[in-house]
């Protein structure tokens, strides 16, 4: 673990949150200029085993954001162009009068296929490739670009079929190759087999006040409840090793953290042109299905998250159920990323990153 000396209290804070719930454990880390201020962890990643350095958890729609890394490699390259229809790269795609749905209205979470018409299992996560068969087959809700409706579980299923077509690799396989490469980062869609000992297992949901209106909410049902995804499903090892891109992303804080550090970094990972391309608002909307306005980027980062994005109204990133969170304030080159092991029913209702990210904008 790192701490700076100027915000040794923020380590005081984040030991005594472990233990509001019983066996919980956290990592939280903060990175500027590619170096670490903060690079912490504590609690438990299961029963009686500690929360160490290499422990991992599932970050769920947090992984989002990493995935929009990929997309905006494939950008920056001229592989993919926003402006497309999705037929031109998948042909089977155009059925159903889905012909004019584009990239950017998918990335925008305004294509109409927030989620499946067919009922759905959770089992059939497992297998990408009836996911996107059932998504080709089927008529979306709603014309491309009428409503904003977040795609939980969907836009990672087509985005992987897209990029099964231009690189003959799946999502996962491209961030290892692409972001994570040699270095000792740890990020993972479709988590391998050797390290599932360092893998923290969710601990417990909690539900909000409101849980009964979202039931009977139609927007939330297609996006969230079919399959409805308990506790139990994501720590099968089933859901581990499967490539469930918009869900099932496994890393920590410190490696998310630096994946956006690293993003940052004019000229790296992409074009300075590209990256402020990739970063400008353009869908700013009531979402249908969060119930609330959300500042979308031209491929589907949160853009300027309030409090939860520290100060800068251009910082971008990713939230995730949980309470998970991995985002970038790139006039000041840091990035932030905290990962629990407890779910939570309604994202962020909990008050821990709060405390920590006051703490921050404090120092």
């Amino acid at each position: 673990m790192f701490i700076d000396k100027n915000f040794k209290n923020v380590l005081d804070l984040f030991e005594s949150q472990l233990n509001e719930y019983s066996q919980s454990g956290a990592a939280f880390a903060v990175y500027k200029n590619g170096k670490a201020l903060i690079d912490i962890y504590g609690g438990y990643q299961n029963k009686n085993v500690l929360w160490n350095k290499n422990t991992i958890v599932n970050v769920h729609s947090t992984g989002k954001g990493i995935v929009l890394m990929c997309v905006s490699i494939l950008i920056d390259k001229g592989i993919l162009n926003i402006n497309e229809y999705v037929h031109n790269y998948w042909p089977e795609f155009k059925k159903k009068n889905k012909q004019n749905i584009k990239i950017k209205h998918l990335l925008r979470h305004q294509s109409g296929l927030y989620g499946w018409r067919k009922k759905m299992k959770v089992s059939d996560l497992f297998r990408g490739k009836y996911c996107n068969k059932i998504i080709a087959e089927q008529e979306a809700f709603n014309k491309p670009g009428e409503e904003t409706c977040y795609h939980a579980m969907t836009i990672g299923f087509i985005i992987n079929k897209l990029f099964e077509n231009l690189t003959n690799m799946t999502v996962g396989q491209y961030i290892r190759k692409n972001l994570v490469k040699n270095s000792n980062i740890n990020c993972f869609i479709g988590t391998p087999k050797k390290v599932f000992n360092n893998i923290a297992k969710t601990r417990e949901i909690i539900f909000s006040k409101n849980i009964n209106l979202k039931n009977k909410d139609i927007y939330y049902q297609r996006a969230f409840q079919n399959p409805k995804v308990n506790i139990n499903d994501t720590n099968k090892k089933k859901w581990i090793t499967s490539e469930i891109p918009a869900l099932n992303c496994h890393s920590n804080a410190s490696s998310l953290a630096r994946l956006y550090n690293k993003f940052n970094v004019k000229d790296n990972v992409v074009s300075y042109n590209t990256f402020k391309e990739i970063t400008k608002i353009k869908n700013y909307n009531m979402d249908y299905v969060l119930r609330v306005p959300i500042k979308w980027s031209s491929i589907g980062y949160i853009i300027d998250g309030g409090k939860l994005f520290g100060k800068s109204k251009k910082s971008y990133g990713h939230t995730g159920s949980g309470g998970s969170l991995a985002f970038s304030d790139p006039e000041a080159n840091i990035s932030i990323a905290y990962t629990p092991n407890i779910l939570l029913d309604k994202n962020f209702k909990d008050k821990k990153y709060y405390q920590l990210m006051n703490f921050i904008l404090r120092n």
